[in-house]
Order: C-alpha cells, then sequence, then structure tokens
C-alpha cells in the first residue's frame, strides 16, 4: 500500500517546504507530494532549489507537480505577462 502527503495550502512548495522537510525527517516511507505549482508565477530556480533539497531530505520521497497554467486571470492579478 502507499500512503501519499499531499499538501494542497496554495499547492506552492516554498509554503510547503518547511513543513514536507519536517515529515520527512519523521517518516521514512510516506510519499510527500505538492499540488500543482504554476511554474511562470513562480520563481522556477527557487522551486528547483526547494524540490532538490526536500528530495534529498525524502530520499527520494518527493514528488513536484508543475504546470504553465491556464487561467489569464490569475497572471492578471500578480503582474506577469500572459504568455502568447
Amino acid at each position: 500500500m502507499r500512503h501519499v502527503l499531499f499538501l494542497t495550502s496554495s499547492a506552492r512548495p516554498k509554503g510547503n517546504a518547511a513543513t514536507l522537510a519536517q515529515v520527512a525527517a519523521a517518516t521514512s516511507r510516506i510519499v510527500l507530494a505538492t499540488g500543482i505549482v504554476t511554474l511562470p508565477l513562480e520563481r522556477p530556480v527557487r522551486v528547483a532549489e526547494d524540490a532538490a533539497v526536500l528530495s534529498l531530505l525524502a530520499d527520494g520521497r518527493f514528488e513536484l507537480g508543475i504546470g504553465v497554467g491556464w487561467l489569464k486571470e490569475e497572471f492578471d492579478a500578480l503582474g506577469v505577462e500572459w504568455p502568447d
């Protein structure tokens, strides 16, 4: 049986990184995962760094979901240029 901890609060590793790191330290079998991170709305290098560290801390039990986004209003709200 596979157990997965899936944090949905904002679905952002930067907000969940500390929680996921703590869970990784306290467990040995549970898979840790994020929701879908809309990469153009984030700092991609920071997302990659957080994911790499979490994967190391969790001994490979971390899964990162990424996407490009589909809702123009999200981009507008954050002042990010909508891709053509």
